[in-house]
């Protein structure tokens, strides 16, 4: 029962250190991935860069190896990290996040979506709107211009989004929503 007490008691300690370990050991101390392109296909994420831009002068930590385990340092706080916002900071509103399937730290990447009606009225006028015609057919999206089909070259959409060196990439062929953007 003692010796029961007393592996708790350590283990209650640890716990309460881990934290301040992370802060300040060097192998824990900066994991920074780089935005560009990800080993999954989809952008990379530049951790390092969001905590600066949103808590000043910090850095990310990864508080254990689990894919949740990321945090910004704020001062002398840890502060939870969405990295659904880190996404949309690094690329838009329509960038979402992707989790490989380990589920470690460093899989996080994020995947650049369309918004095809958005696309439609900057190519044609205001009243546009983006329209699939076939329910199972990812090809099949065009720009409804009044009552005129205009088809939707997906990666000249992606290029209005994100620049000359993006391109569309689909994801499963018979899902119609599948088309994502990447960058070169």
């Amino acid at each position: 029962m003692r010796n029961q007490k007393s592996i708790m008691t350590v283990i209650g300690l640890l716990t309460a250190l881990v934290p301040l370990v992370t802060l300040t050991s060097p192998a824990f101390a900066k994991v920074n991935r780089n935005a560009g392109r990800s080993h999954h296909g989809g952008m990379g994420i530049d951790l390092d860069w969001y905590c600066k831009k949103n808590y000043g002068s910090s850095e990310a930590v990864k508080v254990n190896n689990s894919a949740y385990g990321w945090r910004c340092v704020k001062g002398n706080q840890l502060v939870g990290v969405s990295m659904r916002d880190v996404c949309k900071a690094h690329y838009g509103n329509t960038a979402v996040p992707g989790l490989a399937a380990r589920k470690k730290a460093e899989d996080w990447y994020c995947i650049l979506g369309l918004n095809l009606s958005w696309y439609c009225r900057q190519k044609y006028n205001s009243s546009s709107k983006a329209v699939k015609l076939s329910p199972n057919d990812p090809r099949s999206w065009k720009c409804k211009v009044g009552g005129n089909y205009y088809a939707i070259k997906m990666s000249s959409a992606c290029k209005s989004h994100y620049g000359s060196k993006s391109f569309a990439r689909l994801g499963v062929h018979s899902d119609p929503q599948a088309w994502t953007c990447e960058i070169r």
